[in-house]
């Protein structure tokens, strides 16, 4: 696998992730690219369908991210068991 400036292969994979997640977010805080009313779709103007379109557009992104960015259970918080069980 490819790796970015000689990092582990997780850091691209990770740089990926984050990518997929920035996708949405400057696809819909561009209002000039999609503030007009054609091309029509079904009738329904381009700014309308757009915004729509980004829904799906939004999980296939979040879910891609999810595949790539690695979760590693020894990041997070380590609890003590309190008596609880085992």
């Amino acid at each position: 696998m490819a790796t970015i400036a000689g990092g582990p292969p997780g850091r691209a994979r990770r740089w990926t992730g984050v990518a997929l997640l920035m996708l949405p977010v400057v696809g819909l805080t561009c209002v000039p690219l999609y503030a007009r009313d054609g091309p029509r779709l079904l009738d329904v103007p381009f700014f309308y369908w757009y915004q729509l379109a980004w829904v799906g557009l939004s999980m296939v992104c979040m879910a891609g991210a999810a595949l790539l960015i690695p979760t590693n259970p020894t990041d997070r918080h380590r609890t003590t068991n309190h008596g609880g069980p085992k």
